[in-house]
């Protein structure tokens, strides 16, 4: 939260009312006043929503510090929202004139880039762990190719190969047909019978007699 030493510029804006929309040039950052704004990422229709903000907080800041396109589209979320608007002169005499200010901004960005590392962290666990419970980025991107390379073919290769899926018992690695193993040359669509009996988990080294069906 950051409490400014003078007023600017205020604007209202009615609920639903877009204040500034992604990929959009940046110039000012806003201080809301009272409602609420909204940060969404995404097409109308398809949004994702990444945060609300309330009075007393601040948002739009990022294009007066590096002048890079807005990141996300804000949005009114109540009618009669106030903000407080300032542009980048305005940003830098306040810095000049009250440097607590510019520390305030610089905690606020930490913040949310410790908060944003977090859910990285944990989309990224997410993501992996069908492929490799060790988090191992590169065979977890390997599968991700492998899987955007099946799902050209995707009905066909269901069809034949079915949605069956290998766990391995010692250390859960999941092998799937549709997907194949990269690391270990075995090409996606290739059916669990198929794999050469030298085939290893390609976690933990476990023999293909250590998995067992998992679902269907």
């Amino acid at each position: 939260m950051v409490t400014l030493p003078s007023t600017k510029s205020l604007r209202v804006y009615r609920k639903s009312e877009v204040v500034f929309e992604e990929n959009s040039t940046g110039k000012e950052m806003y201080i809301i006043r009272s409602g609420k704004v909204k940060l969404v990422l995404g097409a109308k229709g398809q949004e994702a929503e990444i945060g609300v903000f309330e009075p007393g907080e601040y948002f739009g800041e990022m294009a007066l510090v590096d002048a890079s396109p807005r990141s996300a589209t804000a949005i009114a979320v109540e009618d009669n929202t106030e903000l407080e608007v300032m542009g980048r002169e305005g940003f830098l005499q306040e810095i000049r004139e009250y440097p607590e200010f510019a520390l305030d901004v610089m905690h606020e960005l930490c913040e949310r880039i410790r908060r944003g590392n977090v859910l990285y962290s944990e989309v990224i666990r997410g993501l992996m762990s069908p492929y490799c419970p060790r988090n191992c980025l590169k065979k977890t991107m390997d599968a991700f190719a492998s899987d955007l390379i099946c799902r050209v073919d995707q009905e066909t290769t269901v069809e034949t190969i079915g949605t069956v899926r290998w766990k391995c018992v010692a250390c859960d690695y999941i092998y799937d047909p549709r997907i194949g193993d990269p690391s270990s040359g075995i090409k996606p669509g290739t059916p669990f019978e198929e794999l050469p009996d030298s085939w290893v988990c390609p976690v933990c080294g476990a023999a293909k007699n250590m998995f067992q069906k998992t679902e269907s």
